[in-house]
């Protein structure tokens, strides 16, 4: 297994000062035996995690105790990390909500410890701990996910009677989760029309995108404010801020044909939109295997293994090759073949190539 790694390159998280502040072509950076599955990746703007089975590996720089092959997991096994601004968040190997905390006394091998985090009961008469298998966050506000279905905002469980949720995502100031149905909720602010229900109201709790219904939605995707959502049978379908193209729709700052009328440019879109309209997604035979949203772009991994990216490309992170103007709104195809899937930060992106 392969990690392929374009974007933003400021803080050396390429490990390679050569390659200056922008990594502008996918660019392997890491690569060991295991397989794709056993592999967690966060991507913060000045670095990112790697767990890898019992080890982990930080690229780049967060603070004064965490730099570039600092080990997160020397005092625990975590499974899943997280972050916000002020935490790092994880799940160990027993299904615990943990948070990284300064050890006292401090230790000068790792001054930091894992500690738990307390949550509610998965339900009233249970008065075991929730055990967690997914988290997401944005930087301010963690959320988690349970074995049993549930959501939780930590220590807070958000309750939602008959509705088991089997992923998270989190956009710069909105949420969304995917239920065992294939059902879609978002919440938080819309001021975007990034949470698809059809204006720019923002929402407290999480609430069914119902122009989705009918539909059984197999991933989702958050990006900075707009939202990204795969159904069972592999169509795209987008909806949110598309300043910057990331919607793959016609857009006034970057669009490079000019052919189109005014008329044609898109902004907002505020319901799900199916991407049908513009290559590789006119063909009716793709299929998307894998989504990443970052802050104003998107990729994708299509069932032929290939790679595909949109939307803004200011450090190099759709991987085109430039920055800047290079890119924009129509999807550019920049691995051929061999890849898994695709993670994306605020201005990067990973590719998992076998």
């Amino acid at each position: 297994m392969k990690l392929l790694y374009c974007g933003y390159n400021g803080f050396n998280q390429a490990n390679d000062t050569e390659l200056g502040n922008a990594v502008t072509k996918p660019t392997v950076i890491f690569e060991n035996e295991c397989d794709d599955s056993d592999v967690e990746l966060y991507l913060g703007w000045s670095f990112f995690i790697i767990l890898t089975g019992d080890s982990s590996v930080l690229q780049g720089f967060r603070s004064d105790h965490f730099r570039a092959g600092c080990d997160l997991t020397a005092d625990g096994v975590i499974r899943k990390i997280t972050c916000t601004d002020d935490l790092i968040v994880g799940i160990d190997s027993r299904g615990r909500l943990k948070k990284l905390v300064p050890k006292v006394p401090p230790d000068s091998s790792l001054p930091f410890e894992w500690a738990s985090i307390p949550t509610e009961s998965a339900r009233e008469d249970d008065q075991q701990p929730a055990r967690f298998v997914k988290i997401a966050s944005n930087e301010h506000t963690v959320v988690a996910l349970d074995e049993e279905g549930q959501l939780f905002i930590p220590p807070t469980r958000l309750e939602h009677e008959g509705v088991k949720f089997t992923d998270v995502s989190c956009g710069k100031e909105h949420f969304m989760a995917l239920t065992e149905d294939g059902d879609v909720f978002t919440w938080g602010c819309g001021s975007r029309g990034q949470l698809g229900h059809g204006g720019i109201d923002s929402v407290d709790y999480p609430r069914r995108v119902d122009a989705l219904g009918g539909l059984r939605m197999k991933e989702i995707c958050a990006g900075g404010w707009h939202s990204c959502a795969v159904s069972d049978c592999g169509d795209l379908y987008v909806w949110g801020w598309n300043q910057s193209g990331q919607l793959a729709l016609p857009c006034r700052p970057i669009s490079t044909t000019s052919t189109e009328e005014e008329e044609d440019y898109v902004s907002v879109e505020c319901l799900p939109r199916l991407l049908d309209s513009v290559a590789p997604f006119s063909d009716e035979d793709v299929v998307v295997t894998s989504l990443g949203c970052g802050a104003r772009h998107t990729a994708a991994t299509l069932s032929d293994g290939s790679g595909w990216s949109w939307g803004w490309n200011g450090v190099g992170q759709l991987g085109v090759g430039g920055v800047g103007g290079v890119g924009g709104w129509q999807p550019v195809c920049v691995v051929d073949k061999d890849l898994r899937r695709v993670i994306c930060g605020g201005w990067s992106s990973i590719w998992l190539r076998r």
